[in-house]
């Protein structure tokens, strides 16, 4: 029948072409076979304690069960009930040395390591009687503890954790076998973010090094994976205000997520790394200056963000101090416009504002070089709410008092002023004033005076405070 015979052939052509298929298709990324092996929990305590287990990978969540649930698995492991297997990535160096890094497992490897501390019981379901181990007596010296009996815990020592091994794991593939196996484990926004895998995930993680030397005074994100989340905008904003037209995007952590998972490198990684080592040495030389505690006790996740971009953009035209004064004006305008500093688009837009806008006519103005004249401005003062950052718990909402005084505002009046910025001068002791004075938004802090300043005359410098910085700058390299 001629319906047959149709469906006959069309029945070999399909055959022929999954055979095809099947010729032709090949797997990327395969990971080398795991292999599954039993460590006692001795072992495994031993390699926590000598720093040849890792349970601290910057893609890991932070240690979150509550002691009941610490206290559970204890109970499961000393009554045989199943723990699911650990996770390891296993990393040779040259010498044949091994080191493990704990892909998944944390929770319940710190949680046999308190136990073993003697800082959680074990707590009989029973009786609800506790018990705790040798090392107790050490943490809580002269209370009264039941100690598990000698025997059970020898017993607990050399019970057996099952774990699965990989060998010859990139940074990348650690990272998607975490995020796979975390399919389902509701995890924070800065976890499912400090584990995307990618080049540019890559550049961030590298910029979070150099955070090391933030200084501890001006108060920021201590959290590391909400670091990452920072970083991760400055990368993005740097790189959108690189394109063509220039721009800023605001910090948006769907969207970064997203920025971050799509392919493709990061241009000027160099000139990321030099803008924040920049910011870092302002911190550290003009705290008072561009990050005063008259403005806010506590750097907003968002200020740090446009900081680093503001350095990025103006660093070619102005010396550290200019860039400090600079800052410390675009934190004062955002918050005349604000009573609390978020990461919102309202407050986003105002300092989006100042970078793009603002801060051209102030160069063209001359702004930063030239000294005003003007009638004394009346002194008033505003309560500023910095307020915590998305939820996150580790910003505290403060208030703190500024006082805009005659020398924090501009003036009605100002002198003929050229289009070619002039470093900042500050006027020598002594001398006359004239009736004249410096840009008030552009007044040094005089506690800053102290700030290091060796080699501020020495040309060519990328870090002195005297000349112009210079690096690759959103038109180009200069």
């Amino acid at each position: 029948m001629p319906p047959a015979i149709i469906e006959k052939e069309e029945s070999e052509f399909d055959s022929e072409e999954d055979q095809l298929d099947e010729d032709d298709y090949t797997l990327s990324n395969v990971l080398r076979p795991s292999r599954p092996v039993s460590y006692s929990i001795e072992k495994l305590y031993a390699l926590m304690h000598c720093g040849d287990l890792d349970l601290e990978p910057e893609y890991q969540r932070g240690f979150v069960w509550p002691e009941s649930k610490q206290i559970a698995i204890i109970d499961s492991i000393l009554r045989n009930y199943y723990i699911p297997p650990v996770i390891f990535h296993v990393i040779s160096d040259s010498t044949g040395e091994e080191k493990r890094v704990a892909i998944d497992g944390k929770q319940r490897l710190t949680s046999i390591q308190r136990f073993i501390d003697g800082i959680i019981p074990h707590k009989d379901t029973t009786t609800g009687k506790k018990y705790y181990s040798s090392k107790a007596a050490q943490v809580y010296p002269g209370r009264n503890l039941n100690i598990l009996p000698d025997n059970l815990e020898k017993r607990f020592y050399m019970k057996q954790i099952v774990c699965v091994e990989y060998d010859g794991l990139t940074e990348t593939q650690e990272r998607e076998v975490f995020n796979r196996v975390q399919m389902g484990v509701p995890l924070s926004t800065a976890e499912r973010l400090a584990a995307v895998s990618g080049h540019r995930s890559q550049t961030v993680h590298m910029l979070e090094g150099l955070m090391a030397n933030w200084p501890e005074k001006i108060k920021l994100a201590n959290d590391r994976k909400r670091r990452f989340i920072l970083l991760g905008h400055i990368v993005r904003g740097v790189a959108t205000l690189d394109a063509s037209p220039p721009k800023i995007t605001v910090p948006s952590n769907p969207a970064l997520e997203k920025w971050l998972r799509e392919p493709g490198d990061v241009r000027n990684v160099d000139s990321l790394k030099e803008d924040l080592e920049i910011l870092i040495r302002i911190a550290t030389d003009f705290p008072n200056t561009a990050f005063p505690a008259s403005i806010a006790i506590i750097l907003a996740p968002v200020e740090f963000i446009y900081a680093t971009i503001l350095v990025h953009r103006f660093r070619r035209q102005l010396t550290l101090e200019q860039l400090a004064l600079a800052i410390r004006d675009m934190r004062m305008t955002a918050r005349q416009e604000h009573p609390d500093i978020r990461m919102n688009a309202k407050v986003s837009k105002s300092l989006d504002k100042f970078v793009m806008d603002d801060m051209p006519i102030k160069l063209s103005n001359g702004e930063f070089g030239y000294q005003t004249t003007g009638p004394a401005s009346t002194k008033r003062k505003r309560t500023i709410q910095v307020e915590d950052y998305e939820g996150d718990s580790d910003y505290v909402e403060t208030t703190a008092r500024m006082e805009i005084s005659d020398d924090d505002r501009p003036r009605a009046t100002r002198k003929k002023r050229t289009t070619e910025p002039v470093p900042a001068r500050i006027p020598a002791k002594g001398s006359a004033g004239g009736g004249t004075r410096r840009s008030p938004l552009f007044s040094p802090n005089p506690a800053d005076s102290n700030s290091s300043r060796a080699g501020s005359s020495v040309r060519g410098n990328p870090l002195s405070n005297a000349s112009p910085i210079r690096g690759v700058g959103p038109f180009g390299r200069h």
